[in-house]
């Protein structure tokens, strides 16, 4: 019993932090008729969100859509006329909750936030004519303050809670039928970004580890030709390359970052492609290291080493384009501009 107690205390507990941590936002529908109004919210951590100001027993169309990462100045309520404090608390009632039923019968948002700020006007009013007089009730006032509290109510909605991801974005669309045009209220909620895209332009060094080039050339004998291999002096090869690079949102202040590549050689006409894990160094100088298809020559497949041929074939008649896959170095740099790019008078 003692410990059923005990977890049902500390439920209650954690429910209480829980509702004082999240954080509450309101759409009020007052202020962003036919507009987008966007805020940035703390990723992972729940919120709550309200609508205000809501015509009571007018119809609303809510749609909410979740995805996974873009307010009309109006005029200040006239100050309302104050509220009778003689001739009894029988006037003053009647007055107030005449006032309160006024709400029914308008027809634009703007309209009610400015009749809401009238009316929480005359409940401070009548609660200080209450003090000043000493009573607790004065001809019904403090049951219709209770019944206009319940009709301020039906102008609130809960949205609901909320939390997003790093990345995402919640969007809220209301829209209300009327005789004129339908009127719409956006919100969109976001989060910051999951990380973000850098360009950077890259001296790249392509080894022969896995696949060693072998050229071949065809050597003279007395009265025909034997395709020999040359001897292959040439460890790496040089390529301008730009790459990209994925930098998560949390890795940008750091100083030493990891983050992952795609890149491309500047030969278009033989396309290198790059593929690595990355480190940076304060996001502008990067270094690479990983696998890069490229194009080697190789032997044609109709010929064999020293294979005894008849006339002399030269390199491009011996050999063929294909794509092999090494390891590969490169040092990059964040430029504002390509620098690789020949300037143009």
């Amino acid at each position: 019993m003692k410990l059923r107690f005990f977890l049902i205390s500390l439920l209650v507990v954690l429910g209480h932090l829980l509702a004082k941590a999240q954080s509450s936002y309101v759409l009020d529908l007052a202020e962003t008729v036919n507009i987008t109004k966007k805020r940035t919210v703390s990723s992972n951590k729940p919120f709550q969100v309200y609508l205000i100001n809501k015509l009571p027993y007018q119809e609303y169309e809510v749609q909410i859509t979740k995805k996974a990462i873009p307010i009309d100045a109006f005029s200040l309520p006239s100050r309302a006329e104050g509220i009778e404090t003689t001739g009894g608390g029988m006037a003053m009632c009647a007055r107030f909750i005449n006032e309160v039923y006024q709400i029914y019968d308008l027809r634009r948002e703007e309209d009610l936030k400015l009749k809401l700020g009238e009316i929480e006007e005359d409940i401070q009013d009548i609660t200080q004519v209450l003090t000043n007089r000493d009573t607790t009730d004065e001809g019904c006032m403090i049951s219709h303050i209770r019944q206009a509290r319940d009709i301020l109510d039906l102008t609130k909605i809960d949205i609901g809670v909320w939390n997003l991801k790093s990345g995402e974005q919640l969007e809220i669309v209301i829209t209300r039928e009327t005789d004129d045009e339908p009127r719409k209220w956006t919100q969109v909620f976001s989060t910051e970004p999951r990380g973000v895209w850098q360009v950077s332009y890259g001296f790249s060094f392509i080894t022969q580890i896995f696949n060693e080039e072998k050229l071949f050339f065809s050597a003279a004998n007395d009265t025909s030709f034997t395709i020999q291999q040359e001897n292959n002096r040439k460890s790496m090869s040089f390529a301008p390359s730009l790459f990209f690079t994925w930098m998560p949102n949390k890795s940008l202040n750091e100083t030493w970052s990891i983050g992952f590549s795609g890149g491309l050689g500047f030969d278009f006409e033989n396309p290198t492609v790059f593929l690595s894990p990355t480190i940076s160094y304060n996001q502008n100088i990067k270094i690479h290291l990983g696998l890069v298809a490229h194009k080697q020559n190789v032997l044609l497949g109709k010929y064999d080493e020293k294979q005894v041929i008849n006339e002399n074939l030269g390199r491009e008649q011996l050999h063929e384009m294909l794509y092999k896959v090494n390891p590969f170095i490169s040092i990059s740099f964040r430029f504002d501009q390509n620098p690789f790019q020949q300037q143009t008078e």
